[in-house]
């Protein structure tokens, strides 16, 4: 339908931020064996580049949402490009997101970034009961920026309670200790 297919260009434009994540998990791993700071450090420019490009591609989306839709779809599904703007508001969060569980992953931690995305779904779904019962077709989209938001804040805050040196990520390893 109708959020089907603005959805199918959302996921053309997060085809970069995907990219950044499957780029950074194997250094990831391989910080592994480095000291925190080291690994700290990794995370930090990762997020830095992360953020410039999801932060461009949602200002960039978010301006030519009705264009984009105008020109790509068919013209039954005209008026949809405030459901693409909608959409592209959630793309940092859920940029950060997916950034969040490559980094888990990286730290070989299978089952955290297996929960984190069944509760991401789980709350997407709930959320989108409540939102499309409501609001419709908006509704979807508000309930996925909603819940994309949520999860990268529950990605942030959980691990931070584990290990305080990186702020959010899950402590599963000993990090070498430099002197």
């Amino acid at each position: 339908g109708r959020f089907g297919s603005v959805a199918r260009i959302f996921d053309a434009a997060m085809m970069a931020p995907l990219t950044l994540c499957v780029v950074f998990a194997p250094r990831f791993i391989q910080a592994q064996s480095q000291s925190v700071g080291a690994l700290t450090q990794l995370y930090g420019q990762g997020v830095r580049v992360l953020l410039v490009v999801s932060v461009l591609l949602a200002l960039l989306g978010f301006g030519l949402s009705r264009t984009l839709t105008d020109q790509l779809l068919p013209p039954e599904y005209a008026g949809t490009g405030d459901l693409l703007r909608m959409l592209f508001v959630g793309l940092p969060g859920l940029s950060l997101y997916l950034f969040n569980v490559a980094m888990m992953l990286g730290n070989r931690t299978q089952t955290r970034p297996a929960l984190l995305l069944t509760a991401l779904v789980l709350s997407q779904v709930g959320v989108a009961l409540v939102m499309v019962s409501a609001h419709g077709e908006q509704g979807a989209a508000e309930a996925m920026v909603i819940s994309s938001t949520l999860a990268a804040a529950a990605t942030g805050k959980e691990g931070g309670r584990k290990h305080p040196a990186l702020g959010w990520m899950p402590a599963t390893h000993t990090p070498k200790v430099e002197p």
